[in-house]
């Protein structure tokens, strides 16, 4: 297996905890009250709604990466998650990095993609 898998390995797990804590958050800002904060509770129940929602999605579309078969709609699926981790400042140098080794012929090969 091609050191970069690896690193995309530890990358999608790093992507799935910062996703699972967009959902506790969002769980925090639905079930507490917020006017102590001097916050909107209506507002904050929409937000951490939204973040519920985005967060599972996020959270489960990478774990699907996670456990897919070396096939070439699993390279595209994968690149696409690579993409989806450049929405956080935190991974985007990472996903830069990822995405750059991601291109080379021997990722390709390794996922069966015609290399042309």
């Amino acid at each position: 297996m091609p050191k970069t898998i690896s690193w995309f390995l530890i990358y999608g797990k790093l992507l799935c905890g910062f996703y699972a804590l967009l959902v506790v958050a969002g769980i925090y800002f639905v079930i507490l009250p917020h006017g102590s904060l001097g916050a909107d509770p209506y507002l904050a129940r929409i937000i951490g709604a939204v973040a519920i929602i985005l967060g599972a999605l996020y959270f489960g579309a990478t774990y699907i990466s996670l456990h897919m078969p070396r096939r070439p709609g699993a390279w595209n699926y994968n690149f696409a998650i690579i993409l989806l981790g450049f929405t956080s400042v935190v991974f985007l140098p990472f996903g830069v990095f990822l995405m750059i080794r991601w291109q080379r012929p021997e990722i390709r090969e390794y996922y069966g993609v015609n290399p042309s």
